[in-house]
């Protein structure tokens, strides 16, 4: 998308709506040039949650599953670090813990995964909390990348958005 501007402000002979023109199945197909990107919620998908505002909600009586997964973009070579923004977090079990994956090809190939042991608090942290994870792939881009979270255990949570930068 970065590069499409540069080309559109040198050349001004270019017709922009064929220029920028996406079909339905080419719509999600993006790859990202700059880096750091923040990726928000509402490009996102849930299995547990539902969309409130900007954010994915997960209530207390959600079931396990997935939390949050996409975007679905392409991903050039290099060593990356997620960042995973949760602006409200309440383990309801002793137990509870969640799984992060960075993966790619729809989630058959895993580039890294870690899980993180939640401790049980009676309050609401109503504050933010970051989950990070760090992964990295020597193809030359890798097509449908997405950022898994699953829940084990209950917990009530907002994520709000993923950061997603080139490191190293």
């Amino acid at each position: 998308m970065e590069e499409d501007w540069i080309v559109m402000s040198r050349d001004r002979s270019i017709d922009v709506s064929e220029y920028l023109f996406k079909s339905v199945d080419k719509l999600r197909d993006y790859t990202p040039k700059l880096f750091p990107i923040t990726i928000g919620s509402e490009h996102l998908l849930t299995n547990v949650g539902f969309r409130f505002g900007k954010s994915i909600i997960i209530p207390h009586d959600a079931p396990e599953g997935i939390v949050c997964f996409g975007p679905y973009i392409g991903l050039p070579r290099g060593k990356f670090a997620a960042r995973i923004e949760v602006s409200a977090l309440y383990p309801r079990d002793e137990n509870c813990s969640l799984i992060i994956a960075a993966s790619y090809n729809k989630g058959q190939d895993v580039l890294c995964a870690k899980e993180v042991a939640l401790i049980y608090s009676p309050g609401y942290r109503n504050e933010k909390t970051f989950f990070e994870i760090e992964f990295e792939h020597d193809e030359d881009e890798i097509e449908n990348f997405e950022i898994v979270m699953t829940s084990r255990g209950f917990i009530d949570m907002s994520i709000d958005k993923i950061f997603l930068d080139k490191v190293g």
